[in-house]
């Protein structure tokens, strides 16, 4: 079931890249690991944010709670 799952992932993520080159143009950049971490870390303080926000909380990043 899991297999199946992850097909169909792969499969609409090739599908998405080739539908955005085919009808706007866009070329297709192969991210470094390190930018891969980045865009995966934004994406991950996002969704806990949105989960945070989703209970009544907000999150308010360490830097400010030290010089603040």
């Amino acid at each position: 079931m899991e297999k199946d799952r992850a097909i169909k992932a792969t499969v609409h993520e090739i599908a998405s890249l080739v539908y955005a080159m085919l009808r706007n143009g866009t070329e297709y950049v192969e991210l470094s690991i390190t930018d891969f971490e980045k865009e995966y870390q934004k994406r991950k303080i996002a969704n806990i944010q949105r989960q945070a926000h989703a209970v009544g909380c907000v999150l308010v990043p360490i830097q400010f709670l030290a010089t603040g």
